[in-house]
């Protein structure tokens, strides 16, 4: 029997080392699977994988916030979190320097999913050698560490343009080749199947210690059903251009969309270990705001633009918007006052806040949606337009029961490609807004919809370039391959931008 765990320590480290070191490390901190305590050890470690890697996708030192602005989802002219950077116009290159204050956008994310990759592939190898049936429960274990090992690796191929792939049959004696973002998106696909697959065939729930939803604990069945949402989005989000989207492989991702989830991802914030500062510094009073794009969705009646002088008083109805969709009055709010600076764009004025999450601003200890049932509901969709199944989608669309009419009290909508597909995205842009990190850019950019400069995805962060002796490139701006790594422009073509 095996009697030793061996473990990735400093992954992204060992990786630039393996032509001249043995990388099998001994953790002299992990138990041997023959200490009575191996049980509780393999389950602490795989229990917080969740937490791990949901900690990651939300900080404020994350990409999420970053994303929106870049996206023209939220507006905010603030130093931090990247934030002005990223909404600068014209657009330019992102500063992949190590000295640039706010790299930890890029640099934490990174890092963060990769070393939660590594404690899931950590449990992979414990629960491999288990040999004598220590490990309690290790179908469950197996399937969360597979998951979040896809989920991990899916998202570093969603955001950036390269990266590793090490799973627990990696031999890291030998050099690991880095590769490029469609890899990293095929690899994440097989683990998500496998994660589903064990998640199908085996009966077991997930402890509210490891993620406490608004349904309760989950079973194995609503296990499988996140994981087949979440392979849905990494294929669909993973496009960098409306070419590479319309080619995508529609009826897999309509297979995933078919068996997602039917409840909302929300985990419970504690204000300890589990909170959300995307939801904090995307909606709380004084920072990020609502762009002006999406209240001119709401109203076409609003400019897409906030007027040149600065004032609101030259908006119609001095920014007050009306709207036929009611969450304009349930889930945003009117803010005639600017607390922006105009010396760094009037651009980025606007006249509404999102309210939404002001339940949980309020206590810091409530159910915070990640992926909302809508968002499954939109991908079913439109895989179903994208297949051709038109009637079926419009049914979606058209459900009482279903965001867009519940909430929103919408008319229904023709069951007509180029009306459904608006009806999606427009029902993703309202619904999800602030949900997960990066669903507003990633529907952007798949439909060249960014604006003009704006990077498509992020390089290799600086500090790791430096570690792997790589020279330090970046994207956006003129910087890269037009229309690979960066958008030749989107949305604002045309939009009657006024001269800032």
């Amino acid at each position: 029997m095996k009697r030793k765990i061996y473990i990735i320590l400093g992954l992204l480290t060992m990786i630039s080392f393996v032509a001249c070191e043995d990388l099998e490390v001994i953790n002299t901190n992990q138990p041997q699977f023959d200490d009575v305590n191996v049980p509780q050890e393999v389950n602490a470690s795989v229990g917080g994988l969740m937490n791990q890697w949901f900690m990651h996708a939300v900080d404020s030192d994350g990409p999420g916030l970053g994303l929106s602005v870049a996206a023209d989802a939220a507006s905010c002219s603030w130093g931090n979190f990247g934030m002005n950077d990223l909404s600068r116009e014209p657009r330019a290159a992102f500063s992949n320097n190590p000295s640039y204050p706010s790299i930890q956008i890029s640099e934490d994310y990174y890092i963060g999913m990769y070393a939660t990759a590594s404690v899931a592939t950590d449990a992979l190898i414990a629960i491999n050698n288990d040999d004598e049936g220590l490990v309690e429960q290790p179908e469950r274990a197996r399937a969360m560490a597979k998951f979040i090992q896809g989920l991990t690796m899916g998202s570093v191929g969603l955001l950036y343009d390269q990266g590793f792939v090490v799973t627990e049959y990696t031999d890291l004696t030998q050099e690991v080749p880095m590769v490029t973002w469609d890899v990293l998106i095929d690899s994440a696909m097989v683990m998500m199947d496998e994660a589903i697959q064990i998640a199908e065939n085996n009966t077991f729930t997930i402890p509210s210690e490891w993620v406490n939803l608004s349904v309760g604990t989950m079973s194995n069945t609503q296990f499988a059903q996140l994981a087949n949402t979440m392979a849905a989005r990494l294929m669909a989000y993973s496009s960098r251009t409306a070419a590479q989207n319309a080619a995508n492989d529609w009826n897999k991702i309509k297979a995933y969309a078919e068996k997602g989830v039917d409840f909302d991802f929300d985990p419970l914030m504690d204000d300890v270990v589990w909170y959300d500062l995307m939801k904090t510094y995307g909606n709380f009073s004084g920072w990020a705001r609502v762009d002006m794009r999406l209240i001119n969705l709401m109203d076409p009646n609003m400019p897409q633009w906030f007027p040149a002088s600065g004032s609101v008083q030259d908006l119609p109805n001095e920014g007050l918007a009306t709207s036929e969709d009611l969450r304009l009055e349930s889930d945003f709010g009117y803010v005639p006052g600017q607390d922006f600076r105009a010396e760094r764009g009037i651009y980025h004025f606007t006249t509404y806040r999102y309210t939404r999450f002001d339940y949980y601003l309020a206590t810091w200890t409530e159910h915070v949606a990640y992926l909302r049932k809508a968002e499954n509901d939109m991908l079913l969709a439109e895989a179903l337009v994208r297949t051709g199944s038109l009637g079926a989608a419009a049914d979606i669309l058209n459900n009482p029961e279903n965001s867009r009419i519940a909430r929103g009290g919408l008319a229904e909508v023709a069951a007509t490609e180029a009306a459904l597909l608006d009806a999606i995205y427009y029902e993703k842009a309202i619904e999800c807004y602030m949900t997960g990190e990066g669903v507003d850019f990633y529907d952007m950019r798949r439909r060249d919809m960014l604006q003009a400069g704006q990077f498509l995805h992020l390089p290799i962060p600086a500090q790791q370039l430096e570690i792997f002796g790589m020279p330090f490139y970046t994207f956006g701006g003129s910087q890269g391959e037009a229309g690979v790594d960066y958008s030749t422009g989107g949305w604002e073509v045309g939009s009657n931008r006024p001269n800032y």
